[in-house]
């Protein structure tokens, strides 16, 4: 879908061509390669753009675990702390995609009885088993 909505600036300046044209005004070859090239550099900003946020949501989203539950912090600009008690744990999930698994990293997805699920990308495979293996063992839970 992001790709999709990526060609928007692409299709516009293809319709702007086409009313200049439909108006009188030959399009010359410098106004197609100024839209193409307004088209590029927004397809490079918007790219550079969702790679600084994913940056900052992956630096700044940890989980922890102790006595009570497992405490989920994420955050871009301001921080949300969710604490999940463990008799609300349902099931966890780690799942690498294509792309995760070249770069050996994965997404923890933590199920709760209400069906509400808590997504955590960016962690080491090895990590996420660990964590997961470690707060089952270390505090008795009986993950239903």
């Amino acid at each position: 879908m992001p790709f999709i909505v990526s060609l928007i600036p692409l299709v516009i300046s293809i319709f702007i061509l086409g009313l200049l044209s439909k108006f009188g005004r030959e399009t010359t070859v410098g106004d197609t390669q100024l839209l193409i090239a307004v088209y590029i550099i927004s397809f490079l900003v918007k790219y550079f753009a969702s790679l600084v946020k994913e940056f900052l949501y992956l630096k700044n989203s940890y989980i922890s675990s102790d006595k009570n539950g497992i405490e989920v912090y994420s955050s871009i600009i301001g921080q949300n702390k969710n604490i999940i008690p463990y008799i609300n744990l349902h099931s966890f999930e780690v799942n690498q995609g294509f792309l995760e698994r070249l770069i050996g990293l994965s997404t923890i997805y933590i199920y709760t009885d209400g069906e509400e699920a808590y997504e955590l990308p960016g962690f080491r495979y090895n990590q996420a088993d660990s964590f997961i293996k470690g707060a089952v063992e270390e505090y008795g839970l009986k993950i239903k």
